[in-house]
């Protein structure tokens, strides 16, 4: 409602004075203007000044037109809350198309299952991050996925399957299903470890590796006998770094030599047995290793074939199935360090289907050596350069 007041010439403070008795606080000023009036209408003499305010008066009470401004502003608020989440998800859910056709492209002339398809299209941020990862690493399709599934649950708020915790926590408990793991301090005493494997994967170093941190971390009792009669200067540099460790050492190039050498060991938690590298093919010099061997009882005599992460998957295969004729009963990965692709030779490790036991990360004795275990394969596989 308009109200029109005149009010003699006074100060604009003491005319709001007024009004405020008059109507409180709930008036809204709008014009103020100066005027005369006259005597006489037609006669201008003898005027005076006046000030004439124009005011709004409000229809509601104060209170009520604040609480009425109040709900406004939060109605405002949420309506634009509403439209910013609106966009948000917009937003996320073309990122995710972006990934997933991502996914669908870089994939597109594979042979994956329509389930596998499906499965992939359906991958949340997360998920999705860890399949390229995985993908990096060098996994092939169908690991990567058997590991997305084992990692992954269903989101039914965002109808998407991602992480069901932390990548190191999830990648762990997938590993566990998918591959076996063994603990050598768990084996039965007088266990004799010989490592098999190629040229040049690190067996004796390895073999350093082990012993070292058996004998200072784990208090064991260790023999080490050398059967590497193949290297100049192999047996030295392993007899030489045992010295340092009192470990005792001692070399067998024939099947007595080395079966003296065991009976000088009985006392042994564990003995280990250093074996030249020497190619697959080479059937006659295999065999009078095993022959060598021989005599030791099958549940004591652990071999443990050894390659290194950065072989190829097809050689390690070609390897094993020359040597599985011998009573293989593990596997020792080394030389993690030496590639970042360290998820391509567990396509080779799913089809020998041998227990892990170690891992070795560089060459550092007797450090750079670490148990073969869900975790510790977790952290290899995140483990950025």
């Amino acid at each position: 409602m308009i109200i029109r007041k005149v009010f003699p010439s006074k100060d604009i403070v003491e005319i709001q004075e007024e009004l405020r008795k008059l109507y409180g606080d709930n008036f809204v000023v709008i014009e103020i203007n100066h005027i005369k009036r006259y005597p006489i209408p037609f006669l201008p003499l003898f005027g005076k000044e006046y000030t004439e305010v124009i005011i709004e008066i409000s229809d509601r009470p104060k209170k009520e037109e604040k609480e009425f401004k109040k709900e406004v502003l939060e109605e405002v608020i949420l309506q634009q809350l509403e439209e910013l989440k609106k966009e948000l998800q917009t937003l996320k859910a073309q990122q995710q198309q972006v990934k997933k056709v991502t996914v669908k492209v870089s994939k597109k002339d594979s042979d994956l299952k329509e389930e596998d398809r499906k499965f992939l299209s359906q991958l949340g941020d997360e998920a999705l991050e860890l399949l390229d990862l995985l993908w990096d690493k060098g996994f092939n399709e169908e690991q990567a996925i058997k590991i997305l599934k084992e990692v992954t649950g269903y989101d039914i708020e965002n109808e998407v399957f991602d992480l069901k915790d932390s990548p190191p926590k999830v990648l762990a408990e997938a590993f566990a299903q998918l591959y076996q793991f063994k603990d050598l301090e768990q084996e039965e005493p007088q266990k004799v470890i010989a490592l098999v494997g190629p040229t040049g994967v690190g067996k004796t170093t390895t073999i350093a590796k082990i012993v070292s941190n058996l004998v200072l971390n784990s208090r064991k009792t260790v023999g080490v006998i050398s059967l590497d009669t193949f290297r100049v200067g192999g047996a030295q540099r392993l007899e030489s770094f045992l010295k340092v460790l009192e470990i005792p050492f001692r070399k067998a190039d024939t099947k007595k030599a080395f079966e003296t050498a065991l009976e000088d060991f009985s006392d042994k938690e564990f003995l280990f047995v250093d074996i030249a590298g020497r190619s697959v093919y080479d059937e006659l010099s295999w065999k009078e290793i095993f022959n060598i061997l021989s005599d030791i009882p099958e549940e004591k005599l652990l071999p443990l074939l050894t390659v290194s992460f950065n072989m190829h998957p097809d050689a390690v295969l070609e390897i094993y199935e020359h040597l599985k004729v011998y009573p293989l009963k593990g596997l020792i990965l080394t030389k993690a360090d030496e590639t970042s692709k360290r998820g391509v030779i567990f396509s080779a490790v799913e089809k020998m289907n041998l227990p892990l036991y170690y891992f070795t990360n560089g060459q550092k004795v007797p450090h750079n050596i670490l148990l073969a275990t869900p975790s510790n394969l977790a952290k290899l596989i995140l483990e950025t350069e």
